[in-house]
């Protein structure tokens, strides 16, 4: 998948999850899509006409108005003027206050004139007939909208502003605090993010308000980085919502694989289902924190026992989905028992489960990690060859998946080598950024990464140094068990290419 764009395999796989009959899965499809904006990535201009006309339609259907509040999370970013008048007509059908916040962000993302959205504001306070209506429509909470989504400044003091809002206990104002963290690409872009800091947000993880414990998780779990540590989390003398254990899931996954604590995550995969059996809100946020993680065969065994103990169909096609994407690291993994790795043959054996088949084609479209294929009217499923597999992906962006093709960049030659963990290798190159100390192995590790994702010509040059130095420096003792790992895991990878 495409770091910054949404293509047109992954497209129709979240928008099949918005036909869907069943409005579980139409707001996973919702969610699929805001994750991805809220990640700064964005659907192709071919796409937006049916992608807008999709969201109409969801938003004049009464029968999923229990998921408007998701779908507006997607027009906030992609909008036509049917969906603006529908927004300005459901206003007024709902006192639900994260709703009515989200309609505003929607009307206001319209518009790149204050004093042409002040026009529809003053039209709608005439309207509105509810506390939480009018509310929403004052000007404090107007900013708390507009300043995110809005293309236009509007007028608010904004001194100490976070202190004012728990001061005044405004429940409007912590959502604005957690979606400046949520959307933390965007609000730099607009300067917002001086005005919150992480301990703020960190700070409504206290509150007894269920809905702003779940945005302040949300926030801390989207912002750059996302991780959440034990070491943090268990000083708290709170009770962590119900609902709130997606975001915490998600963030504390990826926080305590860093620190290199695995028992603590195959503690939380192997009692999943007696712990959170019928938490479907938790188990979908261990399934971001695993999916935000490179792939690691450690946790192979309890996600297997977890998929055939798992009691809900959607967590089921979720995990389906992740055997997808790892399948050929899996089958590297188990490569010494002369098979094809476990996730190939769960895939293989549900390929003829009618409920799953058209959601495993669809992930095989995304990843292109399998073949699918009819013969004689059955399905069948089949790893790629290595000839096949060449032609499939491409050395540049975030979609390498396996072998790297040969090119001439000048007078070198890349040659065809089979290479385990690609996609890991741009999440742990990342990583070791993120957490190294030696500032030329930093820059080196930056270089590397933008000629990997730039497929520019300097690329097995740059891969070279940071190679030769990696080396050295995994053999430092004063560097940490953690970034030594990581390190060993990029030398290993440049070797391979080598």
């Amino acid at each position: 998948m495409e770091k910054y764009i949404i293509n047109k395999e992954e497209f129709k796989l979240y928008y099949s999850m918005l036909q869907s009959k069943e409005i579980s899965i139409v707001k996973e499809g919702t969610q699929k899509f805001s994750d991805a904006f809220t990640k700064g990535r964005r659907i192709l201009s071919s796409d937006v006409d049916f992608f807008c006309g999709k969201l109409e339609h969801l938003l004049n259907n009464k029968k999923y108005s229990i998921i408007h509040k998701w779908v507006y999370k997607c027009t906030c970013f992609y909008s036509n003027n049917k969906i603006e008048e529908i927004c300005k007509k459901n206003f007024f059908s709902t006192n639900d206050i994260e709703t009515l916040n989200w309609i505003i962000s929607t009307i206001s993302s319209r518009y790149y004139e204050y004093e042409e959205f002040r026009q529809v504001i003053n039209a709608m306070r005439k309207k509105a007939f509810t506390d939480n209506q009018l509310i929403v429509l004052e000007n404090k909470n107007l900013y708390y909208n507009v300043s995110i989504f809005g293309h236009f400044d509007i007028p608010y003091d904004t001194k100490n502003i976070s202190d004012k809002i728990f001061r005044e206990d405004d429940i409007n104002g912590m959502y604005w605090m957690a979606k400046i963290l949520a959307y933390s690409e965007l609000s730099k872009r607009k300067g917002l993010l001086s005005l919150v800091k992480k301990e703020d947000v960190d700070m409504l993880t206290y509150s007894n308000i269920s809905e702003i414990q779940v945005y302040a998780y949300w926030g801390l779990a989207h912002r750059k980085g996302g991780r959440l540590y034990l070491s943090h989390e268990e000083t708290k003398d709170i009770t962590i919502d119900k609902d709130s254990l997606k975001w915490y899931f998600a963030g504390i996954i990826p926080g305590e694989y860093v620190r290199t604590n695995k028992d603590f995550i195959t503690f939380i995969l192997e009692s999943i289902n007696d712990r959170f059996r019928y938490n479907i809100r938790a188990k979908e946020g261990i399934l971001i924190g695993l999916n935000t993680i490179p792939y690691d065969t450690y946790y192979d065994a309890p996600i297997i026992q977890w998929y055939y103990n798992e009691n809900y169909e959607k967590i089921k096609i979720q995990l389906l989905e992740y055997f997808i994407k790892n399948v050929v690291n899996n089958s590297n993994e188990e490569i010494i028992y002369n098979g094809n790795g476990s996730f190939f043959a769960v895939i293989q054996d549900e390929s003829g489960n009618i409920t799953y088949r058209n959601y495993i084609k669809k992930f095989i479209d995304v990843y292109k990690t399998l073949i699918y294929k009819i013969l004689h009217g059955k399905v069948v499923i089949e790893m790629i060859k290595e000839n096949d597999f060449m032609a499939k992906n491409q050395f540049q962006g975030c979609n390498i998946n396996g072998i790297i093709i040969t090119e001439n960049h000048g007078d070198i030659m890349l040659e065809q080598k089979y290479i385990n963990n690609k996609e890991a290798f741009l999440k742990n190159l990342e990583i070791f950024i993120d957490n190294c100390e030696d500032q030329k192995l930093v820059e080196e590790g930056k270089n590397a990464l933008k000629s990997l994702k730039g497929n520019s010509e300097d690329l097995k040059n740059r891969l070279s140094i940071l190679g030769n130095d990696l080396a050295n420096f995994v053999t430092i003792a004063s560097a940490s068990p953690f970034v030594i790992e990581i390190a060993q895991k990029l030398l290993q990878y440049i070797k391979d290419i080598f």
